[in-house]
């Protein structure tokens, strides 16, 4: 009897069935890899009870990413790991403490700020407080004690002296809301904060105006990630279509899968793009104008804003902590111009005599400016930045006829290079020019000479609208501010950056993050506008920012002390903080005095700082260059020892900064015992060169202080 062929649905459902059974047990096998895997975690860390879930926040920016390793791990673990040993005894600091028993550390794949350490068991007198935000609340190049967390950590301590404070900042480059909730979501059963402070916010638009821009052209792609499906208040929000969200988070096989493509992407797509640069094969992240979707990436990043300030309020309502939400404050004179004086040549700036103008100019020194500029005009005497700026400092110091005579040469020569007094288009001149001129007849005339001279350039980049020439991109706002017109010079500032950054903090992000902390019944703190009232004219600007949100070295001492205020009232504690005006007087004062690096510990600005340029190095060449005098001085063992115990923040850059097979190279744990005991000899040594060198002595107790609190 022949065989009865079979029949090709029969067939169909027996190769179905046979594919479900398959991947039935492929995603068992998923499911019991992905256990043995945290389990395995799990004890490398030392943390049996808190395991580290593998579903997080996923970004389409590469440098938001998270690491694999857990974010608490146990110190001594840690420190075998990364081979260091416990100094017992030094003859300079004395009996020294186990610098990891019974502690955990935060690992520093995940944070900013490397080394920070807590007792595994929270001592009933201990006041802790956890900061999160980004990369301005990191420190960007100052050691922890000068950051603005560091100076509110030391405040802190000053107003509570009967707790022991421990400030702990969660800051991570490149994090928004999303991240910044979910890690914070991990540790705060172990952390057991009393008080959380959020300052984030620049970091909202980021990924969602990356991801929209990537879909400018695919309109159905478009919809999939703006979708009403998409659930903006989950924690674990995915920005990807919901239906592959979906899979993720019941499916091990399909994490397995999109992890390993991610890790082989990583391992091959070489190092990411700094911020606000692009990569090779990117695009750099465009205008408001540029972008198809404005109105729904600010629609989605405020629904997520809330969802995630909803979750960090649970996560700290969980473990007892309050909340104190600050708005974030930002440059608002910013233009990508790389600093505010972008009209004398990049190439200008970078030399000595220029950086040592622009410090004498924000800290009251006019002595050492016009001193700077006259010896700049000896070697080029037709060089009009030069004349504008000694006619400023002389005006300052008052020698009023030399000063006008150095103003006119520049405002003749201007006039006679244009052929013209004010009339023409821009077109004729620069933007550059534009600027010296206006600055000019300010400073020689007054503004309201300055204002009708200016009025047919304004009318000129109104009408023309060169708002996509580089550094001429906000020519309206600066043509106001160098001639005398702050307040609307204000006006114009604030539409520049929305339209050129404007998926940074903004009016519109600090609006929402107030009234989230008010419905949510969190504690909430104005610090944007705080800053404003402490700016010139009401205008943040370069004196407090190297760009446009990371802080100089004043204002994380203005940050600081603000917040520090604010938390002190919060907390209730009975001393008092120091005024931010008090503290700015002090540091402006030591400033004038002091053109270079300041030796104190806490006030020491650091190897990647020219201390006479505001910006940070990443904008010049040779910027690694230390200001420490004569090498053979005493002083110059005391920086020395500063750079080995201050723990300073040292990246520039996500590469840099976050290590991983996902983020690339970066140094070991560096909370090293081996480089206090360093410090502390070349402090010892200092001293004994020269004994009269009070601040050597100053930074060794600050050392015994600190290992022993």
């Amino acid at each position: 009897m022949s065989n009865r062929p079979i029949s090709w649905r029969r067939a169909a459902l027996f190769a179905l069935a046979a594919s479900v059974l398959v991947l039935c047990c492929v995603e068992l096998a998923a499911r019991w890899w992905e256990v043995d895997q945290l389990v395995d975690q799990d004890s490398a860390a030392d943390t049996a009870d808190e395991q580290l879930p593998r579903r997080s926040p996923s970004s389409p920016l590469h440098f938001q990413q998270f690491s694999d390793r857990p974010m608490l791990m146990d110190s001594e673990e840690l420190a075998r790991l990364s081979g260091l040993e416990w100094v017992r005894q030094d003859p300079q600091l004395g009996s020294l403490p186990d610098p990891w028993a019974d502690k955990l550390t935060l690992t520093h794949e995940w944070l900013d700020l490397r080394g920070q350490q807590v007792l595994r068991d929270k001592p009933e007198d201990e006041l802790r407080v956890v900061f999160l935000g980004g990369s301005a609340l990191g420190g960007w190049g100052s050691p922890p004690g000068a950051s603005a967390v560091g100076i509110v950590e030391r405040l802190l301590r000053v107003a509570a002296p009967e707790r022991k404070v421990r400030v702990l900042n969660l800051a991570r480059t490149g994090f928004g809301s999303a991240q910044l909730a979910w890690a914070f979501e991990q540790v705060a059963p172990r952390l057991q904060p009393d008080l959380v402070v959020t300052v984030m916010g620049n970091n909202e638009r980021l990924d969602i105006a990356a991801a929209s821009f990537a879909r400018q052209d695919d309109q159905q792609a478009q919809n999939r990630l703006f979708g009403e499906e998409v659930d903006a208040s989950a924690p674990e929000l995915q920005l990807e279509s919901p239906w592959l969200g979906l899979l993720s988070r019941n499916s091990a096989l399909v994490r397995l899968l999109r992890s390993s493509a991610r890790t082989v992407h990583d391992l091959t797509a070489g190092p990411p793009a700094l911020p606000g640069e692009a990569a090779e094969d990117e695009q750099e992240m465009p205008m408001r104008s540029k972008l198809a979707a404005p109105e729904r990436i600010d629609r989605f990043a405020m629904q997520r804003l809330a969802g995630t300030m909803s979750t960090i309020a649970r996560s700290a309502q969980a473990v007892g902590a309050r909340v104190l939400v600050a708005s974030v404050p930002v440059n608002e004179r910013y233009n990508r111009s790389g600093h505010e004086w972008f009209f004398i040549g990049p190439e200008r700036f970078r030399e000595e005599t220029y950086r040592t103008a622009h410090w004498a100019h924000y800290f009251g020194a006019p002595e050492q400016g016009a001193e700077a500029m006259r010896a700049r005009l000896i070697e080029h005497p037709d060089e009009l930045p030069a004349r504008l700026l000694l006619g400023v400092f002389l005006q300052q110091l008052g020698a009023m006829e030399e000063a006008e005579l150095e103003l006119a040469r520049v405002v003749d020569v201007l006039d006679e290079v244009a052929g013209r007094t004010h009339q023409g288009s821009g077109v004729e001149w620069t933007s550059e020019t534009q600027l010296l001129y206006a600055w000019a007849l300010k400073a020689l005339h007054g503004p309201q000479l300055a204002l009708e001279k200016i009025e047919p350039w304004l009318q000129s980049w109104r009408e023309e609208g060169y708002r996509n020439l580089g550094t001429d991109r906000c020519p309206v706002a600066n043509l106001l501010y160098y001639a005398g017109d702050p307040a609307a010079a204000r006006v114009e500032y604030q539409a520049c950056l929305m339209d050129i950054y404007y998926y940074r903090a903004d009016d519109q992000i600090n609006g929402s993050l107030l009234s989230l902390s008010r419905e949510l019944g969190l504690e909430s703190f104005d610090l944007a506008a705080e800053v404003r009232q402490r700016s010139p004219h009401q205008l943040p600007g370069y004196e407090s920012f190297l760009d446009y949100c990371h802080y100089t070295p004043r204002g994380n001492l203005m940050v600081g002390h603000l917040l520090a205020g604010q938390i002190s009232a919060v907390l209730g504690l009975p001393g008092s903080i120091e005024p931010a005006e008090v503290a700015l007087q002090r540091f402006d004062a030591m400033r004038r005095g002091r053109l270079t690096d300041l030796p104190a510990l806490d006030e020491w600005v650091g190897v990647n700082f020219d201390v006479t340029w505001l910006t940070s190095d990443r904008h010049g060449e040779g910027s690694g260059f230390v200001r420490q005098g004569d090498p053979d001085s005493a002083l110059a063992l005391v920086f020395q020892a500063n750079e080995l115990a201050s723990g300073r923040y040292r990246c520039f850059g996500q590469c840099g900064c976050h290590c991983s097979l996902r983020f690339g190279p970066r140094e070991q744990h560096d909370a090293n015992p081996q480089a206090v005991v360093e410090a502390a000899r070349l402090y010892g040594e200092a001293l004994l060169r020269d004994p009269g060198l009070t601040v050597a002595a100053e930074n060794l107790q600050l050392l015994r202080d600190r290992l022993h609190y």
